[in-house]
């Protein structure tokens, strides 16, 4: 091959790999940018665990709450970039994991078995709340896990002799794992929850880039064309519900070992609401977004307090929010990606 078609060639199919990434990066989906979405995905979580580990008691309490937070973001994630449906009710199902952890360990069941039955039982409840959700649509579906949100709270404090009520109730204290102290500002519970966020995270990439994932998009793009081509939709959105239900009952069962205390004020309707627009800021379809998101809503402010009135941080989180609406549908990953992509077309070898 001669050196003017070499050159050619090459400026050709860097142009290629170039739009390849950029139509990855629009969607949320696809192999173009794979390799960035991994390293992410694993790189942020380390980086995090390495301040914590290295830093204050209380920062390191304050980044262990955050990564849980992003947890139940990326269940936001799921549903509002999988189905393109809010929801709020990601509170009312991290409640639900919450106490059922605490009533596990009160029963002395083992720490790892009882997280397993803390994300079964949130995960059976949710399958079973789906299939009734998934029939409503926009804004009935927000409003209907508005409701979840709202109700749940009162629940607990109907359920005084099960959940303790409005008195809150204790998670025991002393746990182990692998001979690492749980609980609290404990460096153990920093590395459980970051370690848990990056296997969901991997997991949930996974899911999201096999063939399922793609049916998933397909009925929140085309839903009618979906159905005349023979895919169970209703079965397809009832599975993503109940995946995002069994991550929030995930994140429950670690806050309750974070914050070893619980009580219905730490699940109101509010909760739901900044855990979507934790999922909004950082972006629905990017997975490593969710620890933005997590950080955002559950570190940023207690940080912000030694600096500014609590009053202000409002104000700091609709600007936020501002800057994440222009930056578009994919919040603030998107900008992050697009730049990780031309540093990327840039690096690339040129012939000589």
């Amino acid at each position: 091959m001669s050196e003017s078609v070499k050159e050619k060639t090459v400026p050709t199919r860097t142009r290629a790999v170039a739009e390849i990434c950029q139509s990855s990066i629009q969607s949320g989906r696809g192999r173009g940018f794979v390799r960035w979405r991994l390293l992410l995905i694993v790189v942020l979580p380390v980086v995090t665990l390495i301040v914590g580990l290295s830093s204050t008691s209380s920062t390191r309490l304050a980044l262990a709450i955050a990564t849980v937070y992003a947890i139940a973001v990326l269940s936001n994630g799921v549903v509002l970039g999988g189905l393109n449906e809010i929801n709020l009710g990601a509170g009312g199902w991290m409640a639900v994991g919450a106490y059922a952890m605490a009533i596990f360990l009160e029963h002395s069941i083992p720490l790892l078995v009882s997280v397993v039955l803390a994300v079964a039982t949130t995960t059976l409840i949710g399958f079973v709340v789906a299939i009734p959700t998934v029939r409503l649509r926009g804004i009935f579906t927000a409003l209907s896990t508005f409701v979840l949100a709202y109700s749940v709270p009162q629940c607990i404090v109907f359920l005084e002799s099960i959940t303790g009520g409005s008195h809150g109730k204790s998670v025991p204290f002393g746990l182990t794992l692998f001979g690492a102290e749980i609980g609290g500002s404990s460096p153990g519970t920093l590395v459980l929850v970051t370690v848990s966020f990056v296997v969901v995270g991997l997991a949930t990439f996974a899911l999201l880039e096999s063939r399922w994932g793609k049916t998933v998009i397909w009925v929140a793009e085309a839903e009618p064309a979906a159905a005349v081509f023979g895919v169970r939709t209703t079965a397809v959105k009832v599975a993503v519900w109940t995946w995002s239900a069994a991550l929030c009952g995930l994140a429950g069962a670690l806050f309750a070992l974070t914050v070893g205390f619980l009580s219905p004020d730490q699940f109101q309707a509010a909760l739901g609401i900044n855990l979507f627009v934790g999922a909004v800021i950082g972006g629905s379809r990017s997975i490593w977004a969710a620890l933005v998101g997590g950080l955002l809503i559950g570190f940023l402010p207690t940080q912000l307090q030694d600096y500014m009135p609590s009053s202000a941080t409002g104000i700091l989180f609709g600007g936020i929010l501002l800057v994440a609406i222009l930056a578009g549908a994919g919040g603030l990953a998107r900008p992050i990606e697009k730049l990780l992509a031309n540093l990327q077309t840039s690096l690339r070898r040129t012939p000589r």
